[in-house]
């Protein structure tokens, strides 16, 4: 056994159930939190030890949203920097409201694939839901019901937050990231990169 923690140092794939990365390990999901907030960002942060190639976004939808406008996910540099965002997932069966379809959910970034090179040490990407008005929102795979909020992103800084939110009005285009307006969230959804 001494050797499996270098096997999964060595070995990215492995580590990510061949995914590129994920906010979390999907084995610990156990519960679907629903999004609390229209007109934010809501998302984590995704370890990024070395150069990949982003093409997709991969969420778990628990419960579909209704009479959603503007859903998107996007990805982002850890300076804050729009990489990518997906197509609108308001409705139909692979959206996320209004007719959609509950499970597992791979969406493309829009003129991806994207490289994603480190910047520096101990860099990462933040990925992120996005709705701008909602009836009812979505609910997603998740870690934990937020019962530690503070647990989540102890021993780090909020421009590096685990979970983030991010304030945004109403909108078709994903923004980059003003980092000083970025908060500590208490919602830790799962995202996967692919």
């Amino acid at each position: 056994m001494s050797g499996f923690p270098l096997q999964l140092t060595t070995n990215p794939a492995l580590q990510y159930n061949d995914l590129l990365g994920w906010t979390c390990d999907q084995e610990i999901c156990q519960v679907g939190l629903i999004m609390n907030v229209a007109a934010y960002i809501l998302g984590g942060r995704i370890p990024l030890p070395a150069p990949i190639s982003v093409t997709n976004l991969n969420a778990y939808l628990a419960v579909a949203g209704g009479t959603l406008t503007h859903s998107y996910m996007g990805l982002w540099k850890s300076n804050g920097t729009l990489i990518g965002q997906t197509a609108d997932q308001s409705t139909g069966a692979g959206g996320w409201g209004t007719g959609a379809s509950v499970g597992a959910k791979q969406m493309a970034l829009v003129g991806g694939p994207f490289a994603c090179t480190p910047q520096a040490a101990n860099d990462f990407l933040w990925a992120g839901f996005y709705c701008g008005t909602a009836v009812l929102l979505p609910t997603w795979a998740s870690a934990s019901i937020d019962s530690f909020p503070a647990l989540l992103n102890i021993g780090t800084t909020t421009v590096r937050s685990r979970t983030f939110n991010y304030p945004l009005a109403d909108t078709a285009t994903l923004p980059n990231l003003t980092l000083a307006t970025i908060g500590a969230n208490a919602r830790p959804f799962w995202i996967g990169l692919s």
